[in-house]
């Protein structure tokens, strides 16, 4: 074989190969895709448990939290049992909260799961009137959390 025609195989084999490459790397950019779409999935299933467990099932087997819920949301005074209930619930809600702020901003969930879960947050914030429990607790979040509530509680004119 000439010379020549070890040169044109060569130059054939290194286009193939750069083929090669650039095919796999786009197999490796939708396997990367693919595992971030499953790691946000599970970490909303995690999310959707605990605002299940913190929320949505207290109120369903406790008929009493619900009546505290009820009162408070009307505005009506607590008992000292109660204001304890009370704060607790909210502050379930609130940790569930801080954690979701902090998978989006690690960038775990998208902007648009943030926003969706973002919008629902700040109407819990006004029916339950969030801002007195936020002012009693905010010493235990992070320094993240505290700045995004204190920033956006006031620039959202919150209605508490």
């Amino acid at each position: 074989m000439s010379a020549d025609k070890v040169r044109d195989w060569a130059a054939y084999a290194e286009i193939i190969g750069t083929i090669a490459v650039v095919i796999s790397l786009v197999f490796v950019v939708q396997s990367i895709d693919q595992n971030t779409r499953a790691v946000e999935a599970a970490e909303m299933n995690n999310i959707y448990a605990g605002w299940r467990e913190a929320v949505i099932v207290p109120i369903l087997h406790d008929p009493d939290l619900a009546d505290t819920i009820a009162k408070a949301r009307a505005g009506d005074a607590l008992t000292p049992g109660e204001q304890i209930r009370w704060a607790a619930f909210v502050g379930g809600k609130m940790d569930i909260w801080s954690q979701m702020l902090d998978l989006h901003q690690d960038g775990v969930i998208s902007t648009e799961a943030w926003q969706e879960w973002e919008g629902g947050f700040w109407t819990h914030w006004d029916i339950d009137q969030m801002a007195s429990t936020w002012a009693r607790s905010r010493g235990i979040y992070g320094e993240a959390f505290r700045q995004y509530i204190d920033t956006e509680s006031k620039q959202r004119g919150s209605k508490n």
